[in-house]
């Protein structure tokens, strides 16, 4: 989760796949997978990243088991 992130960490990893070479994304059987939908929201401004960090610090934190990349 984020609950450890700064607010420059979180638009840092976003900012991070604004380098088309940062978009080749894989995942590999027994790593974690992640819905976020990274790429897309790179495009955002580092304030409207900051004001989601924001939001989502405001949100009471949940214990939610992650569960890793599984092929069937």
């Amino acid at each position: 989760g984020i609950g450890n992130w700064t607010r420059e960490d979180f638009i840092k990893r976003f900012k991070h796949y604004t380098d088309p070479k940062n978009r080749n994304i894989s995942v590999n059987p027994g790593e974690y997978n992640t819905v976020m939908p990274w790429i897309l929201l790179s495009s955002l401004t580092e304030e409207d990243l900051g004001n989601m960090y924001d939001y989502l610090m405001t949100i009471k934190p949940v214990n939610n088991k992650v569960m890793v990349f599984e092929t069937k």
